[in-house]
């Protein structure tokens, strides 16, 4: 059907650079521990420098809400099918997932996430332990129990874009859980 195609985009350096990008829009929700975001970065040849002047020059493209669509499939190498409505690329970064866009009605951008493609989510200990970007929001409740999200901002937020912001209850203490474009960043216990 017409407008319903689902696109793939060939992970190559355009794929990378949107995905440096997504990782500065991490960077103010992992507790200052900025040596994860290097490290991740570093697996593929990017200091959080370059990173960072990724993230300048692309931020630009997506200004304008009505189109950000459109320029995320010129910028991944998606723009085969002007028609599609939706894009799906293996991600480079995390190559376990897969990220997905989704456009809306208007044009627009109107979700975006990473889901696991391949392999399983390893669990950890404590949810507390549990690794950066080894889990979707999905793998994450199964292994810890339920959650309940408490807060979600939008995709192009100005300081935590696509941030999903979740509380649950692990072994009778309450904790809360930051996923960022569907991947776990972090979780730590609440305090009273």
């Amino acid at each position: 059907m017409k407008g319903q195609i689902e696109m793939n985009a060939t992970p190559d350096d355009s794929v990378r650079d949107f995905e440096a990008y997504l990782v500065v829009t991490m960077k103010y929700v992992v507790l200052g521990n900025e040596a994860n975001l290097a490290a991740k970065l570093e697996e593929h040849g990017l200091s959080l420098e370059d990173a960072e002047r990724i993230h300048q020059r692309i931020t630009g493209l997506f200004d304008e809400a009505s189109s950000r669509f459109e320029c995320l499939k010129e910028l991944v190498g998606g723009a085969r099918d002007p028609n599609a409505l939706s894009l799906t690329y293996q991600s480079v970064l995390w190559p376990d997932f897969e990220f997905t866009a989704i456009a809306d009605s208007s044009g627009g951008l109107g979700s975006a996430e990473y889901r696991r493609a391949t392999g399983k989510a390893q669990k950890a200990p404590s949810p507390r332990e549990q690794a950066p970007w080894s889990m979707e929001v999905s793998e994450f409740a199964d292994a810890f129990g339920p959650v309940t999200s408490r807060d979600r901002t939008p995709l192009f937020d100005e300081i935590v874009p696509a941030h999903d912001y979740l509380e649950f209850e692990w072994e009778g203490r309450d904790y809360a859980a930051a996923f960022s474009w569907g991947l776990f960043l972090h979780a730590s216990m609440l305090w009273d």
